[in-house]
């Protein structure tokens, strides 16, 4: 299993398990901690998933997916889905045409915003109580950077770069 990733209520967590081709294609599943129920989402993207991130209402996940370009070759631009776990279903969110998602998503604690690499800057974009976007995306730290890490305050952001690890006030 990769990114486990637990909802803020604290009853589910969200992980990614291998799929019947092997390391190119991963199966996002929700375990009921209460349960101990695991439930793999159908909807959810095939091939190479990213980092996982709740909704505030734990009933929605966000991911990175890699949207083909063709059936025939494995090209393709990152673009963000948003997973009902009720439904299983999924809706594809909006972000402007030149932004393609390098990694993330990372939820604030509050749940308001995500943080986001894009082209390897850090950037972040506000979000409803159900993951979805609802607002434009802010750059926030024009270098190459990875790994973002929100603060309990919601203010502040860790980070990665080239001079090690940095918090950026957000």
């Amino acid at each position: 299993p990769r990114y486990p990733t637990f909802a803020p209520d604290g009853k589910k967590l969200a992980y990614q398990q291998v799929g019947p081709i092997g390391t190119q294609d991963f199966t996002v599943h929700v375990l009921d901690l209460d349960t101990g129920e695991s439930t793999r989402l159908r909807s959810a993207p095939r091939i190479w998933p990213g980092r996982m991130s709740w909704s505030a209402d734990s009933q929605n996940i966000t991911v990175a997916e890699l949207a083909r370009t063709s059936t025939r070759l494995s090209d393709g631009r990152n673009r963000l889905v948003t997973i009902n776990i009720e439904t299983d279903s999924s809706r594809i969110e909006n972000l402007t045409a030149e932004l393609s998602p390098d990694a993330g998503p990372v939820a604030s604690p509050d749940g308001k915003k995500l943080a986001l690499i894009f082209d390897g800057a850090l950037w972040t974009v506000p979000i409803g109580a159900n993951g979805s976007i609802n607002g434009p995306p802010e750059l926030r730290l024009d270098e190459l950077v990875e790994s973002p890490a929100w603060h309990a305050d919601n203010q502040h952001i860790s980070i990665l770069t080239s001079n090690g690890l940095e918090t950026v006030n957000i």
